[in-house]
């Protein structure tokens, strides 16, 4: 892959298919891999995030005299959303839920049959029925105030064009993801890094961290002992080609979990790359009857094997991270040690240990994972 290119952008419907018009909001931009993505401020004003498609599907089931609180998540992005709503409406995209949709979502059977028991009307038939008789009853004033409990519907259509959204989204993010794991590969882990952090940058409705400055050193230095281990790998039927390809998609996907925008689960993700992945040391693990949350996982299940894969490699990383972190707080006056939390009581082989390591002691901690799959942490011994 010298150059790859393609197009972020505003996804554009036609109205003869009951799809969006384009808009004025349409961004587009051929990216390259050895500059674009790598460009923060080139990410951030070129975007793959379909706005109008967002609005559509926050406006399922709210209400419709509340539709004005999404002017203010989504003004900067679309513009004013009420022409925007009416536009979804006059293209079938929504619908105003009418009274019987209100009193369906407002009322089970049961409460349906009370009512209609207290005014001598039939019980009998589906509760399509029944909301017709109670329906029919209703007053004038009565059919006014459940209007205004009214709410939009997204319609086939509208799922239609959320999903063929969704479809050409997660494509989009395989190309990044490609990008980055391409990265990964070739022993580049910043600029992998950078790929995804920049895509984050690009993401609407921030949610605190400024990914344009790249990934907290934290995430940085465990992608990069995700890619140095070789934890789990030998007892996997993996040759080293493999073997670094896979650390390197668990390292990307790991990476695109924070805003879960992973382009599909890690377990297909394997399987396109090994699709007879094999780890001994997991099934043996499942085969020795453990307890806890892994008492009812099959040893024959490929998939089970590989999510357990996934957790313990990137956990083991995060613990190696966070280990070393702690070593180099030892003159801390408030700290006494490290300590070892969480799966105690999940399994056999947790519990009952000893959690409690001075700094004198250190050297003789346990390294997580203690075991495939272990749910165990490193926190800080605080003095007390």
């Amino acid at each position: 892959m010298n150059i790859i290119k393609f197009v972020l952008g505003k996804l554009n419907y036609s109205k003869e298919e009951n799809l969006i018009n384009q808009s004025e909001n349409i961004h587009t931009s051929t990216y390259s891999e050895d500059a674009s993505l790598l460009e923060p401020s080139l990410v951030a004003n070129n975007s793959i995030w379909d706005y109008k498609i967002m609005l559509l599907r926050s406006l399922h089931k709210l209400k419709c005299n509340e539709a004005k609180i999404l002017d203010e998540r989504f003004k900067q992005y679309t513009g004013d959303v009420s022409p925007i709503i009416e536009e979804f409406i006059s293209i079938g995209l929504i619908k105003k839920a009418c009274i019987i949709d209100v009193l369906d979502a407002n009322m089970t059977v049961q409460i349906i049959k009370e009512r209609l028991r207290n005014l001598n009307v039939s019980t009998s038939g589906k509760k399509k029925e029944l909301l017709e008789k109670l329906m029919n009853t209703l007053t004038e004033d009565e059919k006014a105030n459940w209007s205004g409990e009214a709410f939009y519907i997204v319609t086939k259509p509208g799922w239609e064009v959320c999903e063929e959204s969704n479809r050409k989204f997660k494509a989009e993010i395989k190309k990044i993801e490609d990008l980055a794991i391409e990265q990964f590969c070739k022993d580049n882990p910043a600029t992998g890094c950078k790929i995804i952090s920049n895509f984050f940058a690009s993401a609407p409705f921030n949610t605190g961290i400024n990914y344009a400055e790249g990934f907290p050193g934290r995430y940085r230095l465990t992608v990069k002992h995700l890619m140095n281990s070789n934890y789990l790998i030998d007892s996997t039927n993996l040759i080293a080609r493999e073997a670094k390809i896979i650390r390197a998609t668990i390292a990307a996907h790991y990476l695109l979990s924070f805003r879960q925008l992973e382009s599909r689960d890690i377990a297909t993700k394997i399987f396109l790359i090994k699709d007879d992945f094999r780890c001994l040391e997991i099934e043996d693990f499942l085969n020795n009857n453990p307890t806890g949350i892994f008492e009812y996982c099959n040893p024959s299940d490929q998939k089970e094997i590989i999510e357990i894969f996934y957790h313990s490699l990137t956990s083991k990383a995060l613990h190696d991270v966070d280990l070393k972190e702690y070593n180099s707080e030892k003159d801390r006056q408030y700290l006494k040690g490290v300590t070892i939390l969480g799966g105690k009581e999940n399994c056999i082989i947790c519990k009952g240990k000893e959690n409690h390591y001075s700094w004198e002691r250190l050297e003789t901690i346990p390294k997580l994972p203690r075991y495939p799959g272990c749910i165990c942490c490193y926190a800080a011994w605080l003095k007390r």
